[in-house]
């Protein structure tokens, strides 16, 4: 890697590289507005599967095509020239990354499932039951598993940050990167995924609010989508911009 990683020197340059990024890419932010909003819009009606299944494509290529503006825009690029390719370089380096996290959390799973097993605290194939076992039995063996189902959640959280520089290192050199971030990412601990807590603090507050405060107007799916569309997101492509110009090797341009 280029250098070490510095959390607090990390997070620093995050929000001026979200302003950047909200400045260089106010498409993209639209675009991400526009999925979001595809299910009010629809509303309570009744699509045939021939209109469904293309606004269905629309979507889902909205929300692609706008990440990938914003991972654009927080390098500097601007232009639309490329956009397309670089979608798909992101769709691939996303679906990789996903399929690894996808294995990870089956193998966790599995261990938590035996461990409830094992102990005597549940039987069953159901990680809900595993869960909802730790948080309602006392005793040393419901430490046990909380314990572990704390330390899984921690790795997932890990490893999801530590490959967030996927995205960014696949647009700067025009092909998909996926697993070999974690190599530029080994010795970081958990700074990525404390970083990525903090990133994640808008949509935190969201959820806490939508707790506390709850409310069925349809007016606050629209507040969640445009701080979605217009923070969260820029501040997640910030963040792994400038992880990804640490972390990369030496050698590697911007």
């Amino acid at each position: 890697m280029s250098g070490h990683l510095r959390l607090r020197q990390l997070l620093a340059t995050v929000p001026s590289r979200a302003l950047q990024t909200v400045r260089g890419g106010p498409v993209a932010c639209g675009l991400l507005l526009l999925g979001l909003l595809v299910p009010n819009i629809i509303g309570d009606a009744v699509l045939p599967m021939g209109a469904a299944i293309p606004l269905l494509i629309g979507q889902l290529a909205a929300l692609l095509v706008g990440w990938t503006g914003l991972l654009r825009a927080a390098q500097g690029q601007t232009r639309l020239t490329g956009l397309g390719l670089d979608s798909i370089r992101v769709l691939g380096a996303s679906v990789l990354n996903s399929l690894f996290l996808a294995l990870i959390a089956m193998i966790l799973g599995l261990v938590l499932i035996g461990t409830a097993g094992a102990t005597g605290l549940g039987a069953g194939d159901d990680l809900t039951m595993v869960v909802q076992t730790a948080a309602v039995i006392g005793g040393w063996k419901a430490f046990v598993l909380l314990a572990l189902e704390v330390a899984a959640l921690l790795l997932m959280l890990t490893l999801t940050a530590r490959l967030l520089p996927a995205g960014p290192a696949s647009v700067a050199e025009r092909r998909v990167i996926s697993l070999a971030v974690l190599g530029w990412t080994r010795g970081s601990g958990v700074k990525p995924a404390v970083g990525l807590v903090g990133v994640l603090l808008p949509s935190i507050l969201l959820a806490l609010s939508a707790l506390l405060v709850p409310s069925s107007g349809d007016w606050i799916d629209w507040i969640w989508a445009g701080v979605l569309a217009f923070i969260q997101f820029p501040l997640l492509a910030a963040f792994a911009t400038s992880l990804w110009r640490v972390v990369r090797p030496e050698g590697v341009p911007e």
